[in-house]
Protein backbone atom coordinates (compact mmCIF):
# COMPACT_ATOMS: atom_id res chain seq x y z
CA UNK A 1 0.00 0.00 0.00
CA UNK A 2 1.28 3.27 -0.85
CA UNK A 3 0.40 7.29 -0.35
CA UNK A 4 0.27 9.34 -3.18
CA UNK A 5 -0.51 13.30 -2.60
CA UNK A 6 -1.10 14.50 -5.94
CA UNK A 7 -3.93 16.33 -7.13
CA UNK A 8 -5.17 17.99 -4.45
CA UNK A 9 -5.09 15.35 -1.61
CA UNK A 10 -3.45 11.88 -0.69
CA UNK A 11 -4.87 8.73 -0.99
CA UNK A 12 -3.80 5.00 -0.37
CA UNK A 13 -3.46 2.90 -3.71
CA UNK A 14 -3.21 -0.53 -2.92
CA UNK A 15 -1.69 -2.87 -5.88
CA UNK A 16 -2.27 -6.38 -5.79
CA UNK A 17 -0.99 -9.11 -7.96
CA UNK A 18 -3.82 -11.66 -7.60
CA UNK A 19 -5.85 -12.25 -10.53
CA UNK A 20 -3.39 -10.40 -13.13
CA UNK A 21 -0.36 -9.18 -13.91
CA UNK A 22 1.03 -6.23 -12.16
CA UNK A 23 0.82 -4.24 -15.15
CA UNK A 24 -2.81 -4.42 -15.85
CA UNK A 25 -3.76 -4.48 -11.84
CA UNK A 26 -1.96 -0.79 -12.43
CA UNK A 27 -3.88 -0.28 -15.23
CA UNK A 28 -7.00 -1.09 -14.20
CA UNK A 29 -6.85 0.59 -10.65
CA UNK A 30 -5.89 3.63 -12.23
CA UNK A 31 -8.97 3.67 -14.42
CA UNK A 32 -11.19 3.17 -11.56
CA UNK A 33 -9.79 6.13 -9.76
CA UNK A 34 -9.46 8.17 -12.79
CA UNK A 35 -13.59 7.64 -13.38
CA UNK A 36 -14.39 8.66 -9.68
CA UNK A 37 -12.13 12.11 -10.51
CA UNK A 38 -14.10 15.22 -11.87
CA UNK A 39 -13.49 16.16 -15.63
CA UNK A 40 -10.98 18.84 -14.81
CA UNK A 41 -8.76 16.42 -12.23
CA UNK A 42 -8.83 13.30 -15.57
CA UNK A 43 -7.24 16.17 -17.02
CA UNK A 44 -4.72 17.44 -14.57
CA UNK A 45 -3.67 13.46 -14.53
CA UNK A 46 -3.59 13.24 -18.46
CA UNK A 47 -1.12 16.15 -18.59
CA UNK A 48 0.82 14.28 -15.25
CA UNK A 49 1.33 10.88 -17.14
CA UNK A 50 1.76 12.95 -20.35
CA UNK A 51 5.15 14.32 -18.50
CA UNK A 52 6.33 11.54 -17.08
CA UNK A 53 6.30 9.32 -20.82
CA UNK A 54 8.28 12.12 -21.89
CA UNK A 55 10.70 11.92 -19.72
CA UNK A 56 14.26 10.50 -20.14
CA UNK A 57 16.15 8.42 -18.10
CA UNK A 58 19.20 10.30 -16.85
CA UNK A 59 22.50 8.22 -16.28
CA UNK A 60 24.11 5.42 -17.01
CA UNK A 61 22.83 2.22 -17.20
CA UNK A 62 24.08 -0.36 -14.62
CA UNK A 63 25.00 -3.05 -17.13
CA UNK A 64 27.03 -0.48 -18.50
CA UNK A 65 29.22 0.13 -14.98
CA UNK A 66 29.51 -3.82 -14.77
CA UNK A 67 33.17 -3.76 -16.35
CA UNK A 68 34.41 -1.36 -13.77
CA UNK A 69 33.69 -3.73 -11.20
CA UNK A 70 36.85 -4.50 -9.54
CA UNK A 71 39.10 -1.31 -10.37
CA UNK A 72 39.40 -0.17 -6.99
CA UNK A 73 41.67 -1.75 -4.60
CA UNK A 74 40.62 -2.85 -1.78
CA UNK A 75 42.70 -0.39 0.63
CA UNK A 76 41.01 2.26 -1.16
CA UNK A 77 37.44 0.71 -0.55
CA UNK A 78 38.27 0.31 3.45
CA UNK A 79 39.07 4.09 3.83
CA UNK A 80 36.60 5.09 1.91
CA UNK A 81 34.03 2.54 4.42
CA UNK A 82 35.97 4.37 6.84
CA UNK A 83 35.59 7.97 5.77
CA UNK A 84 31.92 7.18 5.40
CA UNK A 85 31.02 5.37 9.03
CA UNK A 86 33.04 8.28 10.73
CA UNK A 87 30.85 10.82 8.80
CA UNK A 88 27.86 8.93 9.82
CA UNK A 89 25.96 9.81 12.89
CA UNK A 90 25.07 7.30 15.03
Amino acid sequence: MSTWAGLGGGFEVGISQAGGTPTAMVDREIMELIHRLPESQQQQVLQFARELAALKPRGVPGADLIRFGGCIPADDLQRMRDAIEEGCEA
